[in-house]
């Protein structure tokens, strides 16, 4: 009998199958939460966690390393995945809790190098290259990354010449100086050539690198001789984003002063000198009357015989100096970003007035804004775009520089450190005192001049310079692994332009002069010598611009075949810039290849090539070619030591190229012959004109050419004790230099004499670098690194016209290094060096040099033994101007929560001719420091003390001549930096959502241990007229969101 359902037990069936079907599939989805460490069980924070298939579906751990998945398939697959760590790809088989430990990925962190047009593994480099990161570089306070470089990098010689705030100059050497020509090396910021380099902010930075040798820089070519910097700007990481803010501030003094001479000291040592120069005259001759010396000494009148402490009328002794910095980063598959803003406040040392009393700010001072924005986004999985804009806004105030320094704020400074040396402290001032006929605070000129430095300081005007520089390019990378595997191609463009504007108001002032009573019967008084005629302030403008523009294409390559590895690379660049005042843009174009092959990471071959042109040269030189080679040996990967666990690295290398220098100086078109109109001598012959030759060309010009060969040693002892050591040689010839061996006779002025490519010059040397790192526990780690370089150039011929067989040396420059100094030798065979007595006066050869000698000058030695002292006895005294020696020695040490960092850098072998200004006595009306305090005299000879200073004079004579006691030895060794800091631990920050919070204060510059005798000078400063430079403390505090 055939059976039905009814419809209504029907429709109950359904339902109740629908509900378990239902059931079934919500039960298939779940809520996953997990934690994700690294193999040290630390939480990892901003891992990718995401459902496979289900892009929406995601997330990222949080500051515990913690993430959740709500409502997800519990058959599904996630993907966890972190910078630096391998990938994962999880099953998770209706687990709820999944705790994931991610493991290092060895080929992402392995080291890498930054080299011409690209990176290479550290591991196959074969090329002279050393770098340092940022974190390194941030430990110095100094507003310019030049001078944070210094100790930093083997063969890299960073001297500072200047503390001037927005104008801190610091000359770079690689590996010396191997040319007559300039010796400065290529800077490249992101692959672009950039001269910015004081301006960049450290926070920007993600390494530096030198390149060293042929190797390396000759895909550079006519560039690339002098070595090259490499800069490498921060990029975003994939993850979290991270907020990091940091915030400083510093305090600054002068590192040289010259000692306190109080105005009674200064008062008799300038009678003294007198005396020297004037035996037997009478008291009223003196320039200080022994009345006068005794008013100083009582106080009794302290406006027209003060006891004045000038350098602080003029400086005061701290200066303040502030950084922020905010930078952000992060991103996601397709997108990362770093951005950045920094600001810097840098004041100056100038005891200025306030522009309440003023009107106007003539302080010194700068303040800087740093704006920065990297950009990665991959447009397909084979096309990646990169954005990088980088800009920096300075303002620098300075008193005025139109009247008096023709707008050369280098030559305002100058004025005023040498006028505040050549103030005596017994000169009433630096402003009139009411009560004596003439209105107070006016300004009383110093002795000497009609002017006084503190009117010129603060009453003369302001200077304000405002420069904004853009730095930007955009760049493309296109995969073309569709027409075979590790093919690749990129292009860049990148424009930077330069805008400068100056500002100046100016006015005169009422300046009067002193008169001293020199006895009781003389009155003391002001009188007028200048009245101000300006109603208002003078306004000046100017404004300068330039622009740099560069375009990269480069094809690139790079596959492995089983245990070969092979890597190429071929690119185009132009390069067009415009300079101040130039008539035409500069054009440099050129072509570069490279080739690489690694055979089971043991066997190392290079080929670089170089190839370019440039516009100062005649179209038939134009172009030259520059290929290196290089080889290496990894011999701790072969067989017989693989399993060494002792010697765990040991790598061999050797190079030799080409490369080429191009800097020839301001003048462009060195080719070409100049040929000018002028008036005619006869009005009736040529129409009233004439022809007149001007400078000579010579088509035949072309660059320097740099044969460069290198040999170094790459070794590593139990994975912690490292060193690197590197021997070069290189002959620079085919020098542009001006002809010297032609006589005038032949009627060209030797200006205009055509120059030739015929200087020669030659340099070697070595660099060593030492690491040692340890782990000692999960709480104690420490790290020590030192470096030491030698380099010694010869010039082997610069067309010197020699010296007659009479003289003791018959060259000056061919033979020598670059930069030799010259000088008389002082005979210290009777002790001192110094003519102590009448019998050696008596004694003594002919002097022709200096004038008359006294007692108490120098000794010389008659070195060509002619009975005569004159330039033919002048010998080589010392070494070069240009460090030979660098060195340095850093470390740093964490324990739990505290940090402690140093670095220790010096010069050595280096000597320089230090007289003049803040040295010698005589600047206007006299200068004395603490070594004229013990100048010679009859009575300190004869009494056995101390000499440290010729006899004192009222002007320059025999004792003042280049000679072994005023060419200096500027060796030193300095404290460069020293740094301590806390960071305060997780679990206090947890609550408040911060990721990291560090408080540090650390010092530079802060102990120099030399060998010049004086404190007026700064041994690494080439001249004594400079902005000195400034030891710094620092108290800052950072914090990562």
């Amino acid at each position: 009998m055939k059976r039905t359902v009814p419809v209504n037990v029907g429709r109950k069936l359904m339902f109740f199958f629908l509900c378990l079907y239902s059931i079934g599939i919500f039960a298939q989805n779940i809520d996953v939460t997990g934690h994700v460490t690294d193999e040290n069980n630390e939480p990892l924070i901003g891992v990718t966690v995401k459902v496979l298939g289900e892009s929406e579906k995601g997330t990222v751990t949080d500051f515990d390393g913690k993430f959740i998945l709500p409502n997800i398939p519990s058959d599904a697959k996630i993907e966890v995945s972190y910078v630096g760590m391998q990938k994962q790809v999880i099953d998770v088989n209706n687990r709820k809790v999944i705790d994931i430990v991610l493991k290092e990925d060895s080929e992402i962190l392995e080291e890498v190098v930054v080299v011409g047009y690209g990176i290479q593994k550290k591991a196959s480099v074969t090329a002279a290259i050393s770098s340092v990161d940022t974190k390194s570089l941030k430990q110095s306070s100094s507003a310019n990354l030049s001078a944070a470089l210094a100790g930093r990098l083997p063969g890299l010689t960073a001297m500072q010449t200047s503390g001037q705030p927005g104008n801190d100059v610091v000359n770079l050497y690689l590996r010396g100086a191997g040319t007559l020509n300039d010796a400065s090396p290529l800077i490249l910021i992101d692959g672009v050539p950039r001269s910015n380099i004081s301006k960049i902010d450290p926070n920007e930075i993600e390494s530096v690198s030198i390149l060293k040798d042929a190797s390396a820089t000759a895909v550079f070519g006519v560039r690339g001789a002098n070595g090259v910097i490499m800069i490498t700007t921060r990029r975003g990481q994939p993850g979290k984003s991270e907020l990091n803010i940091t915030v400083d501030h510093s305090i600054q003094k002068f590192l040289a002063q010259a000692d306190r001479i109080h105005s009674w000291e200064f008062a008799r040592l300038r009678n003294q000198a007198f005396l020297n120069d004037n035996p037997g005259a009478s008291d009223d001759q003196l320039p200080f009357t022994q009345y006068m010396i005794d008013k100083y000494i009582s106080g009794e009148d302290p406006v027209f015989y003060p006891d004045r402490d000038v350098f602080h009328d003029y400086f005061t002794d701290w200066a303040p100096q502030t950084r922020v910095n905010a930078n952000f980063n992060g991103g996601g598959d397709r997108f990362s970003y770093f951005l950045n803003a920094g600001y810097i406040g840098q004041g100056g040392n100038f005891n200025t007035e306030p522009k309440s009393f003023l009107g106007y700010d003539p302080s010194y001072k700068m303040d800087r804004y740093n704006f920065r924005g990297n950009i990665d986004y991959s447009i397909a999985s084979n096309l990646k775009a990169a954005l990088n804009i980088a800009t920096y806004l300075e303002k620098m105030n300075t008193p005025q520089t139109i009247d008096l320094f023709g707008g050369s704020v280098a030559g305002m400074v100058q004025n005023m450190i040498a006028y505040t040396w050549a103030t005596p402290p017994t000169d009433p001032g630096p402003t009139t005192v009411e009560g004596y006929g003439v209105p107070g605070n006016e300004i009383v000129a110093q002795s000497g001049q009609d002017r006084n430095t503190y009117g010129e300081i603060n009453r003369r005007g302001y200077r304000e310079e405002m420069t904004n520089n853009l730095n930007s390019s955009l760049s493309l990378d296109w995969g073309l692994d569709f027409i075979t595997k590790g093919l690749s191609a990129k292009g860049m463009i990148a424009f930077d332009s330069h805008a400068s504007t100056v500002l100046q108001g100016v006015r005169s002032l009422d300046t009067y002069a002193f008169q001293v009573a020199r006895s009781a019967d003389e009155t003391s008084g002001y009188n007028a010598i200048r009245t101000n005629q300006d109603p208002a302030i003078r306004l000046s403008k100017e404004m300068r611009t330039r622009y740099y523009m560069n375009i990269q294409t480069s094809l690139n390559y790079a596959r492995s075949f089983g245990s070969h590895n092979v890597t190429g690379m071929f690119l185009y660049q132009r390069d067009n810039w415009d300079q101040y005042g130039a008539d035409l843009p500069y054009n440099v174009v050129g072509i570069v290849g490279r080739a690489t092959y690694n055979y089971d990471n043991r066997y190392l071959a290079e080929f670089n090539y170089g190839y370019n042109g440039s516009e100062q040269f005649a179209p038939n030189n134009r172009f030259g070619s520059f290929p290196a080679f290089s080889f290496g040996w990894v011999v701790s990967n072969e067989k017989f030591l693989l399993d060494n666990n002792v010697l765990t690295n040991l790598k061999l290398r050797a190079s030799r190229g080409l490369t080429g220098n191009d800097k020839l100086g301001s003048q462009r078109f060195l080719y070409q012959s100049f040929i000018n109109m002028g008036a005619g001598v006869f009005p009736t012959l040529g129409r009233g004109q004439s022809v007149i030759q001007g400078r000579m060309g010579n088509e035949s010009l072309q660059w320097e050419m740099a044969k460069k060969t290198n040999l170094g040693v790459d070794v590593e002892i139990l994975q912690s004790l490292g060193l690197t050591v590197d021997l070069f040689k290189e002959d620079r010839n085919k020098i542009l230099i001006g002809r010297n061996t032609i006589p005038q006779l032949q009627g060209v002025p030797l200006g205009n004499i055509p120059r030739v490519n015929i200087g020669e010059v030659d340099n070697k040397g070595f660099e060593a670098e030492l690491t040692y790192r340890k782990v000692v526990n999960k709480d104690f780690n420490f790290l020590i690194k030192g470096n030491y370089a030698y380099n010694k150039n010869r010039v082997v011929y610069a067309d010197e016209v020699q010296y007659g067989e009479d003289y003791a040396y018959r060259n000056r420059v061919t033979g020598f290094s670059i930069g030799q100094q010259f000088g008389y030798k002082i005979d210290y065979s009777n002790g001192n060096g110094y003519i102590n007595t009448q019998e050696e006066l008596d004694n003594l050869p002919e002097y022709q040099v200096g004038g008359t000698p006294r007692l108490g000058d120098f000794k010389y030695v008659d070195v060509n033994k002619d009975g005569v002292i004159n330039d033919r006895d002048m010998v080589p005294i010392g070494y070069p101007t240009i460090p030979r020696v660098t060195y340095a020695l850093s470390g740093s040490l964490n324990y739990k929560k505290v940090d402690f960092s140093f670095l220790l850098t010096g010069v050595g072998q280096t000597h320089r001719y230090t007289n003049g200004w803040g040295v010698n006595e005589f600047a206007l009306v006299g200068f004395y420091t603490g070594w004229h305090k013990q100048a010679w005299t009859a009575e300190r000879y004869a009494n056995g003390e101390e000499i440290l200073y010729p006899a004192l004079g009222m002007s320059s004579g025999v004792s003042h001549q280049p000679n072994d006691f005023f060419i200096m030895n500027r060796s030193f060794l300095r404290l460069k930096t020293v740094e301590i800091g806390y960071t305060v631990p997780k679990k206090i920050l947890n609550p408040l959502r911060v990721e990291n919070v560090r408080v540090y204060m650390n010092g530079n510059n802060l102990l120099t241990f030399k060998k010049m005798p004086i404190n007026t000078v700064d041994p690494e400063q080439s001249d004594a007229l400079v902005y000195p430079l400034t030891r710094m403390f620092n108290f800052g505090l950072n914090i990562t969101f």
